[in-house]
Formats: structure tokens, C-alpha cells, sequence
């Protein structure tokens, strides 16, 4: 049985207690007329009958959306503002709440769109009174804004969430009130000073009449009820919506200069400056731009040494992208040796395999309570080799997973159904360029249309913009990381993406500015790399639809 909602200010049952208990102190069966003791047998019969009756909570309209979602056995919710003939009552903070059980909380914040300048805290009075930004707030939470800010609410019009998000994620003259549930990595929130966008409701218990509260005392079921109902409240209580912060970076590559340095200064040293802000995050991804081994057969430029891993493993790296236009550069002997030497390291890979299946399969990591999944692509015709070989794995040849767009599609609308968060690593687009190709734009917006929440794009060397796109994150180049210096200083000028991860979406995101000084990666201070961060965003507008 699921709770009743029921219309109408007073609740009628359980009056008699209240309205008859003086007439009853003293009565006594014994030496009563019969129409007194039938009187009494009647109202004691009434009495436990209401005692026998489900548990009666009482919800002002406002409040409706505390007890939305319960599913409880034998309780029946009453839609009043009348505390009469009920149980408990739901209440806000406004109420005296002696003995109160907290229920949920309803909560608005204020967003621009992520590439707008302005950061918080800001002053809403001023913002609204300065009229270059229209305001909107969500419909369903009219009642909250309009209580949290009284003659300001005048100044806001109302929308559906949906609708606020779509135009503030679009324009930087567009701010909105929205749920923190609603809060995507495209929107900015922003915090408020002259005001606080907040309501909790909470649970009271109504006193009972004298009669009632003596009788109960000798009928335990009554007692049993309330517990098991208080208990399943208990259970129904959200857990917090679990969140994981990962980080992501550019090219890692462990030859030429590379090499050099860490056969003379150790495996660890490129990783030195970055490691401890690595470490900090849950998750760290990267692209590794050359197979780890020994021997094999010479095809193109690059191959690292196996104690590179070592390197990998200090810096924090958790999972890498295998599919690339280097990791086949010794042959597939050099590739299987990758595979091998990261496991042993407890790193995990995606986009490269013994056959096109297994490049194709998503890496599922469990992290904070998420899964989230990992897939990466690279595009062919970028692909150079010495010798003829086949770089796209097929069924029965090893290599990488091709950038098709059928293929991406079909594995997202899979891994979807495996997992809470879906990545995918493309290797795309033309180096030294920081403008997107029309491939790269086809590619990313098709992973997002299939389901995926987060892109990371890696090959052109230099930064590209990143995208909001349908409540998914295109990030289309994060540069280099771990290099050696080919054309600066673009080519030495970096980010650390952070991303934070909750169940079917990117929350947020923010960007550290790194510069690769030396081969060796180093997060700037913010006015140091204020530049990096603002070549990010006006990269970035150039994005936003017109």
C-alpha cells in the first residue's frame, strides 16, 4: 500500500478524544446505566478504530515536493495547512521544530554560461537592477524564489528548467535559477551575497488528545506503526548523489628529448612538478603517444622505454588512450608489450587490442560509486609507416579502433548501458591548428548525440576550444604534456582539464594552465597563466551557436 494524498484543510478523524475526554474521566463500567456503558463501549470502539487507522501526515501545498517520492506502507498523506487529526506534519523552517526529523531541502542557484567573465559572489539586487542580463528562474521552484527574495522576484521571469538551461548554456547575456540538479558543466554557477535560495521541509509530530495518548499507551500496534513508519522514512532517505573528480591531459610521449632526460635524471622526472596535483584527483586520464618495449620492428618514430611505466604510475596516471598514430610505430610485438607492461602497472588502456573487438571494448573503471566507461578512437588518414601495415584493427588483425562514426555510435549506446559516465578519447583534427576540422565537429557532436558525456581530444599539439554540446563536454585539443618542444610556444602551452563526474553527466569543469618547461610539465599560478585560461575561452566562443 502507498501513501493516499487527500484534499482538504481539516482532516476529520481522531477529534473525538479532544472533544469528549472530560465527560469520560472517572466513568466506570460497574453501576452505569446501560446507555452508558453502550456510549462508552461506542466511543472506545471509535477510539481504537482510529488508532487501527494508516499513519496521517499532513503537507501544505507548498511543501509537496518533500514528500514526492515516498512510497511508505499504511500512511496516508493529506494535503492541509491544519495540524488537526493528524500525526505528523511537514513543515518548513518557519515552525516550531521541537522533536523535528529534516526531510529533504530544496535549493536554487544562480548560473551564467561557463565562458562568461563574471565569478561570484555576486549581488543580485545589483545584477538585476543593472539590466544587462535577463534573468529567468525555473517555474517549478517559483515559490522558493519569490520567498527567498522577495521584491526581486518581480525583476525574474519564469521558464521551465530546461528551458534556462538551453538559453544560458547558448548566450552570455542570460542568467537563470535553476536546481543544483540541474547544473551541467556548460553553466557557471555563481554565488549570491544579498540572498540564499534555500527551503527545508521537516517532519513533526502532532501532539495527540489526552484520551488517545492514554489509550496508546496500552495498544503497542499503534506504537509498532509509527516506528516502522519513521524506519521507512529513514530508508527513503537520498543518499548523496555520488561525484568523481577526474582529471585529463594531453600527449604523453617518452622519446628523443624525453628519453634523454629521464635516462639522466630518472623515470620519474617528468612527472615531478604535476604529481602531487595529479594524485589529488580520483581519476587521471591521458594520451599515451608511443608503445613501451623493446625490439621490434621499426615502422615509424617513436617507442619509449618499459620503465617509462614507472613514470606513468608516480604522475598518478590511471588510464590511457591507446589509439593513436604512434603505438603501432614498432609493430604489434612492441604493442602487445604495452598492453602488458600497463597492466602489470595497474593502468588501465582503451582503443587498442588483438582484434578490432577488443579495441572497441569500453574500459569500465569503478570509482566513487560511478562507473564510468572508456572509449578512444583515432583517426587514419593521419597515419604514417615506413613499411605497408595495417594500423585499424579488423577481425583478425591487432591495432587501434578507426574514428568511424557508425562505430562510435553503436559502442557509446552500448557502454551506456554499462555504465554511469561515458569518455571518449578521440585522435583527430591537423597539428599546429587550433581550430576544429568538420570531422572533428561530426565526431564529437555524434559521440554526444549517442550518449557520451565527456570527449577529449588529443593530436593537434597546440589547444582547441571546448564545447557544450546537448548537456555533453567537447574538449577538442588539450595539447601536449609530456613533450618535447616542436613549435613554441604554442606547442608548450597546456591545461590539466578537471572534471567532476556525477551519475549521467559532467557537473562542472575548470582548467589548470600548465607550461612545459624542459619536457617537464608545471601547473602555473592564476595570474601567471590567466593568458592560457583566456586563449581557452575566446578558442571556445567561436564555438557557441550563433
Amino acid at each position: 500500500m502507498t501513501p493516499s494524498l487527500v484534499s482538504g484543510e481539516a482532516p476529520g478523524m481522531l477529534h473525538n478524544g479532544p472533544q469528549t475526554h472530560v465527560h469520560i474521566k472517572g466513568v466506570g463500567v460497574m453501576g452505569r446505566s446501560p446507555a452508558a456503558v453502550i456510549l462508552v463501549g461506542i466511543l472506545l470502539l471509535g477510539v481504537k478504530a482510529g488508532l487501527d487507522r494508516p499513519i496521517r501526515v499532513g503537507v501544505p501545498h507548498e511543501l509537496q515536493w518533500a514528500v514526492a517520492d515516498w512510497s511508505l506502507e499504511e500512511v496516508e498523506l493529506v494535503t492541509t495547512t491544519s495540524q488537526q487529526g493528524l500525526d505528523f506534519f511537514v513543515c518548513d523552517a518557519g515552525e516550531d521544530l521541537e522533536g523535528a526529523l529534516p526531510l529533504k531541502e530544496r535549493a536554487g542557484i544562480l548560473v551564467v554560461n561557463r565562458l562568461h567573465p563574471m565569478v561570484g559572489p555576486v549581488n543580485l539586487e545589483e545584477l538585476l537592477a543593472d539590466g544587462a542580463m535577463s534573468c529567468y528562474g525555473a517555474e517549478e521552484y517559483e515559490s522558493l524564489w519569490e520567498k527567498s527574495l522577495g521584491e526581486l522576484a518581480g525583476h525574474i521571469k519564469p521558464k521551465s528548467e530546461g528551458e534556462i538551461v538551453e538559453l544560458v548554456a547558448k548566450g552570455l547575456d542570460v542568467a537563470g535559477i535553476i536546481s543544483p540538479e540541474g547544473l551541467w558543466a556548460g553553466l557557471k554557477p555563481l554565488q549570491l551575497v544579498d540572498c540564499q535560495l534555500q527551503q527545508r521541509a521537516y517532519l513533526i509530530p502532532v501532539p495527540q488528545g489526552w484520551l488517545a495518548d492514554r489509550l496508546a499507551s496500552f495498544y503497542p500496534r499503534r506504537r509498532t506503526k509509527i516506528d516502522q513508519f519513521l524506519k521507512q522514512l529513514a530508508d527513503q532517505v537520498e543518499e548523496e548523489d555520488p561525484e568523481v573528480l577526474m582529471m585529463a591531459v594531453g600527449d604523453i610521449m617518452f622519446e628523443r628529448k624525453v628519453k634523454g632526460l629521464q635516462l639522466k635524471r630518472g623515470w620519474t622526472y617528468p612527472f615531478e612538478q604535476v604529481a602531487p596535483t595529479l594524485k589529488g584527483a580520483d581519476l587521471v586520464f591521458a594520451n599515451l603517444e608511443c608503445p613501451l618495449g623493446v625490439g621490434g620492428r621499426f615502422l615509424n618514430m617513436f617507442r619509449g622505454e618499459p620503465e617509462s611505466v614507472w613514470g606513468l604510475a608516480y604522475g598518478g596516471v590511471d588510464v590511457v588512450s591507446l589509439a593513436n598514430n604512434h603505438i603501432l610505430d614498432y609493430d604489434n610485438q612492441v604493442l602487445f608489450q604495452t598492453m602488458d607492461i600497463l597492466g602489470e602497472a595497474g593502468i588501465g588502456f582503451a582503443g587498442a587490442g588483438r582484434n578490432l573487438a577488443e579495441a572497441r571494448t569500453p574500459l569500465i573503471v569503478e570509482q566513487g560509486g560511478l562507473r564510468i566507461a572508456f572509449l578512444a578512437y583515432t583517426e587514419m588518414w593521419f597515419v604514417y609507416t615506413r613499411e605497408p601495415h595495417n594500423w585499424a584493427a579488423t577481425d583478425i588483425l591487432p591495432g587501434v579502433a578507426p574514428a568511424r562514426l557508425d562505430l562510435v555510435k553503436e559502442d557509446v549506446r552500448s557502454a551506456r548501458k554499462q555504465a554511469d559516465v561515458v569518455v571518449v578519447s578521440f585522435h583527430w583534427g591537423q597539428e599546429y591548428k587550433e581550430e576544429p576540422t568538420q570531422a572533428q565537429y561530426e565526431l564529437g557532436r555524434g559521440a554526444v548525440d549517442a550518449g557520451a558525456h565527456l570527449v577529449l581530444g588529443h593530436h593537434p599539439h597546440v589547444l582547441q576550444g571546448v564545447e557544450f554540446y546537448k548537456g555533453g563536454v567537447i574538449v577538442y585539443s588539450l595539447g601536449n604534456f609530456v613533450f618535447d618542444e616542436l613549435r613554441p610556444p604554442l606547442t608548450e602551452e597546456s591545461i590539466i582539464l578537471q572534471a567532476v563526474l556525477k551519475r549521467g553527466k559532467v557537473e562542472q569543469i575548470d582548467f589548470l594552465p600548465v607550461r612545459i618547461v624542459n619536457c617537464q610539465p608545471r601547473i602555473l599560478s592564476s595570474r601567471e597563466g590567466r593568458y592560457i585560461i583566456q586563449r581557452i575561452e575566446r578558442l571556445s566562443r567561436r564555438l557557441l551557436p550563433r
